[in-house]
């Protein structure tokens, strides 16, 4: 059986909750990414496969480019999960996420690197101040901006407070992967 590290990132617990019922579910191990940093050279001789799961904010995943230079060596499989409050069911969902993609990985990546979303949620009692400030920020803009039908209003309205919409189902095609 194939030995995978899921390594995550996690500041509001989404993550770190998807990598938790993917290690339940694939008999992966979970480890935090600080801790993983410290035993890089330990990770990439003990397991076959390396999985990193973090958050999308602003478009961009976060720490991405730090675990890509850490754990995508070419020698064993690498994959990455993210997580962000994107409905996966929105009607523009899929080009909005395509767009992610491309703007976080290179063209050749995009062919190597398996990549997985996942729906979960906002969780301001845990998020940074700063993020929160950037948050309303865009609230505010959201509800002064005049869109087709308010959807722009709608999305404030939405955005005015925590939610959680994770569920198991969204970890499937990863823990698929993982399992071969």
């Amino acid at each position: 059986m194939k030995k995978t590290a899921i390594i995550y990132l996690s500041k509001t617990g989404f993550t770190k909750k998807y990598a938790q019922w993917t290690a339940e579910e694939s008999g992966a191990d979970i480890i935090p990414f600080s801790e993983a940093k410290k035993r890089r050279d330990k990770i990439l001789t003990e397991y076959d496969s390396v999985v990193f799961g973090s958050r999308l904010i602003g478009g961009t995943i976060n720490g991405l480019s730090k675990a890509k230079k850490l754990f995508y060596t070419g020698k064993i499989p690498f994959a990455v999960f993210v997580t962000g409050a994107t409905p996966i069911d929105a009607q523009d969902t899929a080009p909005t996420l395509k767009k992610m993609w491309e703007q976080n990985f290179t063209p050749a990546e995009l062919d190597s690197i398996p990549h997985f979303y996942m729906q979960s949620g906002l969780s301001y009692e845990n998020m940074p101040f700063i993020e929160k400030q950037m948050m309303n920020a865009f609230k505010s803009m959201l509800k002064k901006k005049k869109g087709a039908e308010g959807i722009s209003e709608g999305m404030a309205e939405v955005l005015g407070s925590s939610f959680d919409n994770s569920d198991k189902k969204f970890a499937a095609p990863l823990i698929q992967w993982i399992k071969g």
